[in-house]
């Protein structure tokens, strides 16, 4: 008997490098400082309130990440119109620091790894399937496809950039390295949020 497999309903992410033009680590680790953290999905660790969209060290990320992301709603998505950020924060975990589950309010997000050193923590995806997540269970060991993995996670690396559909439920791993994991998530927004047809 032969079957073809159909892919109905497909959540995946994508990833690239992205180097900026200008070093903002020593600007990130200054903001920290003067703006206070606040509790969201992190335990321990520094999430900031929203990132003003005037920052002087935030518009070059910014107008990178909403290129990356146009490119890819268009691209890959088939979306018609163009995303902007809606909102956008700073994440420092620290030792044994992490972020629990958690989603976010909007089509897409992305997450720029500024400073990722070695077993600083994998960001992990919770399957939207009840088939991913009952009846096959498991973390994703090797030799799986991801359709049947409960779990995915991807280790990124220092200066790459992660976008993901907002509703998938992530999380990241406790930092195990004794340096500061550092990154700047944001949410993108669109006015029209249909797909070609």
């Amino acid at each position: 008997m032969n079957f073809d497999y159909l892919p109905m309903f497909s959540t995946g992410a994508l990833i690239s490098d992205l180097v900026l033009d200008s070093n903002i680590k020593e600007d990130v680790l200054n903001y920290e400082k003067t703006h206070i953290s606040r509790k969201v999905s992190n335990v321990g660790g520094y999430q900031s309130n929203l990132i003003d969209m005037e920052e002087p060290w935030f518009k070059e990320l910014k107008e990178k990440v909403v290129d990356a992301v146009n490119w890819a709603s268009r691209e890959v998505y088939a979306l018609e119109s163009s995303l902007k950020v809606g909102g956008a924060w700073v994440n420092i975990n620290r030792d044994k620091e992490y972020n629990e589950w958690h989603i976010h309010d909007c089509p897409f997000s992305a997450v720029y790894y500024l400073d990722v050193p070695k077993d600083s923590g994998k960001i992990c995806f919770e399957s939207p399937s009840p088939l991913g997540l009952y009846v096959f269970g498991g973390m994703g060991e090797d030799g799986r496809s991801a359709d049947s993995r409960s779990e995915f996670c991807i280790e990124p690396k220092s200066e790459t950039l992660v976008i993901f559909n907002g509703f998938v439920r992530h999380r990241v791993e406790p930092n195990m390295s004794e340096k500061n994991r550092i990154s700047i998530a944001m949410n993108l927004y669109t006015d029209k949020n249909y797909l070609k047809g």
